[in-house]
């Protein structure tokens, strides 16, 4: 009988409920016989050496306390013996062919292994190839965690905030926090953490004090910005300038460079002299190294060409 897993759960594939023609019902085709003796019986001409008698009794006992048996012998009686199943051709559901894309929050989803492959690749280019990978399970809705992490805030503030994101919450700290002007964006979860209620980056509370910006403590805490395939030119060209513009206040303030507002991030990527050499490819190339197959790498390789 197969056995296979979907989103952590086991699931058996049963199989006909009737056997085929020529075979002895077998397993769940047991089920069907209408009389207990009949089931006995066949039971012991599959397993050999067993008595028939205590077979009857196992089989009794198990109708009258096993609750998934009771729910099948219902559904049996239920269908009755005129029951057909006729399958129709001309009838096509509605969704089938429909595009869904699953989100990373979906477990198991490509986008879902991707965010997990770039984490653990972060890891790799700042320490180096691992000897040993240790994966383990956490919850961030346990209470022992949330009580650390969360504390109670205005209902209020926390509706006021709920649109932004990692990204504009950061640009908005930039605005308060004069430390906070002199990182890049990558840098950023190591003296800050995120408030996933609030929407908010606060100042981490361990670690270890910088001297010269009291209240401030670093930590090993590791940040990366996902990777852009650099046919998405706007998304590429933005996160190239979150990885050379330290501060940034706004979108507008990336776009803008001694005063001139360009008109995109590509733009603003030349007027800084950012795309004057090869550099930036081969840090992309250096980054999707890590991650993606030999054949992706040409595939890259000849759109930048």
């Amino acid at each position: 009988m197969p056995t296979f897993k979907v989103q952590g759960q086991i699931y058996h594939r049963i199989g006909s409920i009737f056997p085929c023609p020529a075979e002895e019902p077998k397993f769940l085709q047991i089920y069907f016989i209408d009389s207990n003796t009949e089931q006995a019986e066949q039971r012991c001409k599959i397993v050999q050496q067993v008595k028939q008698d205590l077979v009857l009794k196992l089989q009794d006992m198990l109708q009258r306390n096993n609750s998934y048996i009771k729910s099948f012998k219902s559904a049996i009686e239920k269908l009755g013996p005129d029951f057909r199943i006729i399958i129709y051709a001309d009838k096509v559901p509605a969704d089938v062919g429909q595009l869904i894309i699953l989100p990373s929050s979906f477990m198991g989803s490509p986008r879902y292994m991707h965010e997990h492959t770039q984490d653990a690749m972060t890891y790799v280019r700042n320490y180096g190839r691992p000897d040993l990978f240790i994966t383990f399970t956490c919850n961030p809705a346990w209470s022992e965690i949330a009580n650390e992490l969360f504390l109670e805030g205005n209902a209020a503030e926390r509706a006021r905030f709920a649109p932004e994101t990692t990204l504009t919450a950061f640009f908005r700290i930039c605005n308060e926090d004069e430390f906070a002007r002199t990182l890049f964006n990558h840098q950023f979860p190591r003296y800050y953490t995120w408030d996933s209620k609030n929407k908010k980056w606060s100042p981490r509370k361990v670690g270890q004090s910088l001297s010269d910006y009291p209240g401030i403590k670093s930590t090993d805490a590791i940040g990366r910005v996902y990777t852009v395939h650099p046919n998405n030119s706007e998304c590429f060209h933005l996160r190239l300038l979150l990885h050379e513009v330290p501060g940034p206040t706004s979108f507008q303030y990336l776009k803008t460079f001694e005063g001139r507002i360009c008109s995109n991030y590509k733009e603003a990527c030349q007027v800084r002299g950012l795309l004057e050499n090869d550099e930036h490819w081969n840090a992309t190339l250096e980054e999707d190294a890590f991650m993606h197959s030999p054949r992706m790498l040409r595939d890259l390789f000849a759109v930048m060409l």
